[in-house]
């Protein structure tokens, strides 16, 4: 089994909902399962290794970092750039240019950068200045990318600073693209395969067939979302919502916890 989460406000109790103690619980949880820890998260390898001592997150067996962009695996307590990921993405997308995509989205005046170090070379990353104007901004990159194949237009939010975010990414190097890579590499189908989360940067995973779940504290438009793309693709029973069952509070990563009881009793 395959266990893929996303991190801030899912596994990393940083949201408004208070911290409910659930991370160590889940890590004494998944001990019962024979299974592969995959963090699924938009921070970079550095960010992720500040989180170990400040919200005492483990070493994963596999990192998809960067909104999927890096993957790492472990070796020993570290984790390593997975070797043939950069190759194994230019592969998939060899028409793949950073500097001509950022060139014409320079002309879109509602983008402002982010920060150099949360880009990379398969993410060109942006703060959306007015957050009402999302589908009007999305519209124009979509005009400005015309034509080109292979890229992934990736909108979330972030709740604190209340201000969108907006990725450009090739296909495969997504959260869903990583995990994938990850998935066939393992040689596991999609049913082995369960992915948490609770932003709009998990939708990907959470409606291509795996086993997912939305942790409580997701906000309530990304969960609307999930469950119409699950409904029209006809694998709504494939998506779970934590609420709060099972002795669980289903925030954070007592809704993990909650979401894997479920499809185990499911499956029972």
């Amino acid at each position: 089994m395959i266990i893929a989460c996303d991190l801030d406000r899912t596994l990393i109790p940083n949201g408004f909902e208070d911290n409910n103690s659930s991370l160590e619980r889940f890590y004494e949880f998944v001990k019962d399962f024979d299974h592969t820890l995959v963090y699924a998260t938009g921070r970079n390898l550095e960010m992720v290794r500040s989180a170990y001592e400040e919200f005492g997150l483990k070493v994963p067996d596999y990192l998809l970092a960067s909104v999927g962009t890096m993957v790492y695996k472990r070796e020993g307590d570290k984790l390593s750039l997975d070797p043939n990921w950069i190759d194994y993405v230019y592969t998939k997308h060899p028409e793949w240019d950073r500097e001509e995509i950022s060139l014409k989205l320079d002309a879109i005046e509602e983008l402002e950068y982010q920060e150099e170090e949360v880009q990379n070379e398969f993410k060109i990353s942006f703060y959306v200045k007015t957050e009402e104007d999302k589908e009007e901004i999305e519209k124009a990159v979509h005009q400005m990318l015309e034509g080109r194949e292979g890229i992934e237009i990736v909108y979330s939010v972030d709740p604190h600073k209340k201000i969108g975010l907006l990725d450009i990414l090739p296909t495969t190097a997504t959260k869903l693209g990583a995990l994938e890579y990850i998935r066939v590499t393992l040689e596991k189908e999609k049913e082995d395969v369960i992915y948490a989360g609770d932003s709009g940067n998990d939708i990907l995973p959470l409606t291509y067939g795996y086993k997912g779940i939305l942790v409580k504290n997701a906000p309530d438009e990304v969960k609307e979302e999930v469950l119409n793309i699950a409904k029209a693709a006809q694998i709504s029973e494939l998506v779970y919502v934590a609420s709060g069952q099972y002795d669980e509070d289903g925030n954070y990563a007592s809704g993990v916890i909650e979401g894997i009881k479920h499809f185990k009793e499911a499956k029972d």
